[in-house]
């Protein structure tokens, strides 16, 4: 199942209501530079804007991400600029070699 946008009023700087899409919250966060870099291999940032996914499918695309660099060496990473980060930060000594858990919602 996808999450679907919902309306909600809202009122406009003259105070008259207007009614505005609801997103879903991650959707009001900025994407930044790093954030497109890092997941360009499995998507195109300027045709489909990370803003405009639906949550599920940025689920699907980081899951892609993911289940990718888990299994990749170590120095193949530090290569990645984009990727370098992972191994710097200590996250892929945590995640290397383990597994993806979904949970789907039918209905």
């Amino acid at each position: 199942s996808s999450v679907a946008p919902s309306v909600s009023p809202s009122v406009s700087p003259s105070g008259a209501p207007s009614v505005r899409p609801s997103v879903p919250a991650y959707q009001g966060v900025p994407v930044t530079k790093a954030s497109a870099e890092v997941l360009a291999n499995y998507l195109s940032i300027e045709r489909y804007p990370l803003g405009a996914l639906s949550e599920e499918e940025l689920s699907l695309v980081v899951s892609s991400w993911l289940g990718s660099v888990i299994f990749k060496p170590e120095t193949t990473l530090l290569e990645l600029p984009a990727q370098a980060w992972l191994v710097q930060s200590g996250l892929y000594a945590a995640i290397y070699r383990g597994f993806i858990r979904r949970h789907v919602t039918v209905g």
